[in-house]
């Protein structure tokens, strides 16, 4: 399982805002699956789809779509699997 849970280019799971952000969005929770559905609701509801909206830059790290709000499906899958 650790070979899934690395740290990768686009999957940066220890930066500093994707920990902080993902602490607020599971404080309230207990289990895994609320915990897993809170945070999907958020990347859905919070991050706006580059195309849909038209915005730039597209991204691509997690921590890149966290701080420009913005990304195409594949970014913001990046940063929930963050």
């Amino acid at each position: 399982m650790e070979e899934y849970l690395k740290v990768s280019e686009v999957i940066d799971w220890q930066h500093p805002q994707i920990r902080e952000g993902a602490k607020q969005i599971a404080s309230g929770y207990e289990t895994p699956t609320a915990i897993a559905k809170a945070c999907f609701e958020w990347v859905r509801d919070e991050i706006r789809h580059s195309y849909d909206y038209q915005m730039s830059p597209v991204t691509c790290r997690a921590s890149d779509l966290l701080q420009h709000k913005t990304g195409y499906c594949y970014a913001k899958s990046h940063l929930l699997s963050s």
